[in-house]
């Protein structure tokens, strides 16, 4: 893998691309001062290969001295690396990564099997595709997809950050040592996120305690976990001095799975409530009374221990406060890997996968530093098992804070997401590192905003939600419900059936839906939503777009 831009056509590429940034900045009629500063651009380029002398080594694209080089960017251009698709399979990035000792390959095949649970044929066909600042050519980053035959496809991303070699790096990577998620150095990169959080986060702090509490929760006192116990307790049993001074407690957020969980019943109820040995609990209930032990957070909410299983009344009157149950907690713990309960929260790993990769490229005029960060945040949003399921976007969205238990830990809050191998000094750093995941803590809270463009969240919100699975597909509207409710405080607006009314109708009435499985007619019996609802239908919904009078024209 290099940066080095050789091909005989990449020179007169940057210069066209270079004089498209100037033409669609003229266009839209941005600051004359931009229009200018990218002209200087494109001389500077222009100037710097009329002085290259080698076929080999070219100039570099960007003007890595240049401070003020990163605010030229008006839109994002791309370049394909790869020019035939045909050329590379799976099985060869598989034997670079022996043969060449190619940290690349690696990382790709790693991200690969985490993605496919190790599934992924060889002879699946591997694209990639190089995204540019369209302004000044910087590369941002490189999109990997595989192909297995007969499926849809597999999606990569790996961040690139690129400066100056010679001057010290503006970002601090790290390199995950431990083998474990459940190791110390793990747990305590959780406990810092949390403490970080509740003591220096302005915009996380709630604007009053938290007084509102769900039915029961369980008690991890110190009194309870010595004797290797906790038990269930009745929230409004806790002395009136507890709750009114705000009780902290953790939500999981989990697969159930085929086996099923450890279940609170109402044959059970009474002894839970005297205590539970935590060896008779599922194993990845036992991991996540770990973590809240060093998180030093006495409470723990799980679904299957809170709520009666066997009541439809009690199971009733919790899911309709299921989003006051994430919304007030104060940090979820997310169990990403595992389709069941008896698998634990943490996991094996190979910590070199998740390590950035550094490249140091040699052009004509300068040497670069190039960061190639493997993106294991967006990779858990979409391929973990957890995130797969209808019901857990809600939890993702409305909980203030969670801690990924994935591949590698990552913590989002209001104000940030941190990983094992950034800091939030890096995720903020958006000049250097624009495609970086940011936390979706923001999509439905706060205050609306002027500017906001609130109908696009929406469907962002839908895309995942409608591409995740449920088990009752009655449920549609139900699992969304708690987000629905949230979301209608920033846009004012009726709800129906799915379906926005005010300034919203056209935006939520424009919509498509492109089936994953094959299309199953429902039967009247089996009635949702009307037919002008998303929730009438199967498969990934998207906004439709419709074109302008003035497109049309």
């Amino acid at each position: 893998m290099h940066f080095n831009f050789s091909r005989p056509n990449t020179i007169k590429s940057f210069l066209d691309i270079k004089k498209d940034a100037i033409k669609g900045a003229k266009a839209a009629g941005l600051e004359k001062a931009l229009v200018q500063n990218l002209q200087l651009e494109f001389k500077r380029y222009r100037n710097a290969t009329k002085h290259t002398t080698s076929d080999v080594i070219m100039p570099c694209p960007t003007n890595l001295d240049d401070p003020n080089e990163y605010k030229l960017s008006t839109h994002r251009a791309c370049i394909n690396v790869w020019l035939s698709w045909d050329d590379h399979k799976l099985n060869d990035l598989v034997a670079a990564a022996v043969s060449e000792n190619c940290r690349m390959c690696q990382a790709i095949v790693d991200m690969v099997e985490y993605a496919t649970n190790g599934e992924a044929p060889g002879q699946s066909i591997v694209s990639s595709c190089l995204f540019l600042n369209n302004a000044t050519c910087r590369p941002e980053m490189i999109g990997i997809s595989i192909y297995p035959k007969g499926s849809t496809s597999i999606d990569l991303q790996f961040h690139i950050a690129m400066e100056n070699a010679n001057l010290q790096s503006d970002i601090v990577l790290k390199t995950p040592v431990v083998a474990s998620t459940g190791d110390e150095v793990c747990l305590n990169f959780c406990s810092r996120a949390l403490q970080a959080c509740l003591t220096q986060h302005e915009t996380c702090r709630p604007d009053d305690k938290n007084l509102w509490l769900p039915t029961r929760l369980i008690d991890l006192h110190p009194n309870l976990t010595a004797k290797g116990e906790v038990r269930v307790i009745q929230t409004n049993d806790l002395p009136d001095i507890e709750r009114h001074s705000g009780v902290q407690y953790l939500t999981l957020s989990h697969t159930w799975g085929p086996v099923g969980p450890t279940k609170l019943t109402r044959s059970k109820l009474k002894c839970m409530e005297e205590g539970i040995k935590i060896v008779d609990l599922s194993r990845r209930f036992q991991d996540a009374i770990y973590v809240a032990q060093r998180l030093e957070i006495r409470f723990l909410w799980i679904d299957s221990l809170c709520i009666i299983q066997d009541s439809l009344d009690d199971r009733a009157k919790e899911c309709s406060d299921m989003d006051k149950v994430y919304r007030h907690g104060v940090c979820n713990i997310s169990a990403c890997l595992g389709e069941d309960s008896t698998v634990s929260l943490f996991t094996t790993r190979q910590p070199p996968s998740g390590t950035p990769i550094i490249f140091m490229q040699n052009y004509s005029n300068c040497v670069a530093r190039l960061s190639v960060i493997p993106d294991y945040v967006s990779l858990t949003r979409k391929y973990s098992q957890l995130y797969t399921r209808g019901w857990v976007l809600q939890e993702r969205l409305l909980s203030p804070r969670i801690l990924h238990f994935a591949h590698f830990l990552s913590w989002e809050c209001h104000s940030c997401l941190t990983t094992e191998m950034y800091d939030e000094s890096v995720t903020r750093n958006k000049l250097l590192l624009p495609w970086l995941p940011v936390s979706e803590r923001g999509w439905i809270s706060g205050t609306r905003a002027a500017g906001v463009h609130y109908a696009y969240r929406w469907w962002k919100m839908l895309q995942i939600y409608t591409r995740s699975n449920l088990t009752y597909q009655n449920d549609k509207l139900i699992a969304l419900s708690g987000i629905a409710r949230e979301f209608s405080k920033l846009i004012d607006e009726p709800y129906y059936a799915g379906v926005w009314g005010g300034d919203y109708a056209v935006f939520s009435l424009l919509w498509h839906s492109l089936p994953q499985r094959p299309v199953v007619a429902i039967p009247q019996s089996e009635y949702r939503a009307p037919s002008w609802s998303w929730a009438s239908t199967e498969g990934t919904c998207y906004e439709l777009t419709v074109p302008t009078v003035a497109e049309l024209a």
